[in-house]
């Protein structure tokens, strides 16, 4: 009885502080604050960053048009915003789910290229090239697979959402 009880309690309790500790180290700004700038800190950014822009109406030369699909193909958003935006950033703001899992949408590494949770697959455009972050994260997945964070916008692009879902 007794013993068993405190046991779970203390269970719970070593829980809970572990969560704390990870919410509190973890950057998930992102995850309630869409249009943050992204700010590189390592050699796993992208080589272009720039704030998302998002636009509805006409196009110009240095818009791209970003359309997002489902595994069976059906559009899930269609967004405006400048080249050389970070595609997750663009998705983001566009309020595309990006994330399988509470998990992934809570304690992704907000851009940082570390966690491979933004995972899409390329179905026709131009992204940047692969960083190194993503050839590690990626090995094993096809050579159209993406990670958003790591991944410019440099023309109209399709991408699949949650390719692996």
């Amino acid at each position: 009885g007794r013993g068993r009880s405190s046991s779970m309690a203390r269970k719970i309790a070593v829980t809970a502080m572990a969560m704390a500790m990870a919410m509190a180290t973890a950057d998930v700004s992102f995850a309630f604050s869409p249009s943050a700038r992204f700010t590189p800190s390592s050699s796993r950014s992208p080589s272009c960053v720039s704030t998302p822009s998002l636009r509805s109406g006409a196009t110009s030369l240095n818009m791209a048009t970003v359309k997002v699909v489902d595994k069976s193909g059906g559009q899930v958003a269609q967004l405006q915003c400048d080249r050389e935006t970070i595609l997750r950033d663009a998705m983001l703001a566009g309020k595309v789910d990006l994330y399988y899992t509470m998990k992934g949408k809570l304690f992704n590494c907000g851009g940082g290229g570390n966690c491979g949770t933004c995972k899409v697959d390329l179905v026709s455009g131009n992204l940047s090239p692969r960083t190194a972050a993503e050839e590690k994260l990626l090995k094993g997945c096809p050579p159209s697979f993406r990670l958003a964070c790591q991944s410019c916008v440099m023309s109209d692009v399709t991408v699949r959402n949650k390719p692996d879902a």
